[in-house]
């Protein structure tokens, strides 16, 4: 028995550092918004604000407060919470962007007769495409190259 107390008395106090970070982390949130805007907010304002907050992971958090700051164009005004919480929403439904591609490639995903392209193959596609992009529907239109070299 003795043994389960200490595991939950630890488990407590891992829950309330990891509450006190995420409650320091919106609060420093709030009072950088604050300076942005060059205004001071009461105890009351934060309270409400930090209890709306609190219930929203750092990850979603921190990037749609960045964007609040980047967003809000009202000098001297506190953003609105629904502000703040339409930029948490639209963070929290920004799909999860892939940029490793070792694990695209290992996805398993791809057809079953897929076979990455060679180093020459990639550099034949960017020649077609660099010599598409050169063909343009102007009239009397002609190349630099065209051109150049008629020159």
């Amino acid at each position: 028995m003795k043994s389960d107390s200490r595991k939950n008395q630890k488990h407590n106090e891992g829950s309330e550092t990891r509450g006190k970070h995420h409650f320091d982390f919106v609060l420093g949130s709030l009072n950088k918004i604050a300076a942005a805007f060059r205004i001071e907010l009461s105890e009351e304002t934060q309270a409400v604000y930090i209890e709306e907050l609190l219930t929203i992971p750092i990850k979603v958090l921190e990037p749609a407060m960045k964007r609040v700051i980047r967003e809000w164009d009202e000098a001297a005004k506190m953003p609105p919470l629904k502000f703040i919480l339409d930029r948490v929403r639209d963070e929290n439904n920004r799909p999860q962007l892939i940029n490793d591609a070792r694990r695209i490639l290992e996805r398993g995903d791809k057809p079953p007769d897929w076979e990455p392209m060679t180093t020459e193959q990639i550099a034949d596609l960017h020649e077609q495409i660099r010599k598409a992009a050169n063909l343009r529907v102007i009239p009397g239109y002609r190349p630099r190259e065209e051109r150049d070299g008629a020159a």
